[in-house]
């Protein structure tokens, strides 16, 4: 993901500039991004993670697909205790994040988070459910998040699907100067496939919030 994380860590080193990369669909149409939407919890965020956050002062947080930080970094401060881990994929972004958290633990995958961790809230923002693989390879990561999560844990997930009802996979391309990601598969869950096959994994629906991300949702299980 080095397309990627140059874009970021070079927004980060020039906060007044807006820095774009360019994600391109296989077959499909393009998007000019901005980084900067990718450095702040949108108004929606924030108010959700206030509210689970309010009654648990020392939480342990998984944050999957981390990228700089910025949801640690509004965990951290609304609870200073927090015990957090992150996984992220490039290797620039985790560096950065270790740096910016020193107490905090990092991993590349998903995978490598140790199945003796348990978590009170695991976080799966920005459509973060798309890094698991296939369909099938989803439903088992949903499962071990279940497994990881404390009693009365909770997961939020934010995902959708703008092309189906049900699971779909398509390609992107990120590019970013001379750079460029992938192309790597990604993956969309409409709300009826994530409320059917969470139930089925044990969660228990709390709320769904509207995503002010088009056609996208933020759904909330508790264990």
């Amino acid at each position: 993901m080095d397309a990627f994380a140059t874009a970021m860590l070079g927004q980060l080193q020039h906060p007044t500039r807006d820095i774009q990369f360019r994600l391109e669909m296989m077959n499909g149409p393009g998007l000019d991004c901005s980084c900067q939407d990718f450095l702040q919890l949108r108004p929606e965020e924030e108010t959700l993670l206030t509210g689970l956050l309010r009654d648990r002062p020392a939480p342990t947080v998984l944050d999957v697909g981390c990228g700089v930080g910025r949801h640690l970094d509004f965990v951290r401060r609304q609870q200073p205790a927090a015990q957090l881990v992150g996984v992220e994929k490039a290797n620039d972004l985790r560096q950065y994040c270790a740096a910016r958290f020193p107490s905090a633990m990092f991993r590349e995958s998903f995978a490598d988070v140790p199945d003796d961790l348990r978590f009170d809230l695991v976080l799966l923002m920005g459509n973060g459910l798309g890094i698991f693989g296939d369909e099938q390879s989803t439903l088992t990561g949903l499962r071990r998040i279940h497994q990881l999560l404390n009693p009365g844990g909770v997961l939020v997930v934010e995902s959708g699907n703008p092309f189906g009802n049900n699971f779909f996979v398509s390609h992107f391309t990120i590019r970013y100067r001379n750079l460029s990601d992938g192309p790597f598969p990604w993956r969309y869950a409409s709300r009826s496939w994530l409320e059917q096959n969470l139930a089925a994994s044990g969660y228990q629906l709390g709320q769904v919030v509207r995503s002010s991300m088009q056609k996208f949702f933020i759904c909330v299980e508790h264990c």
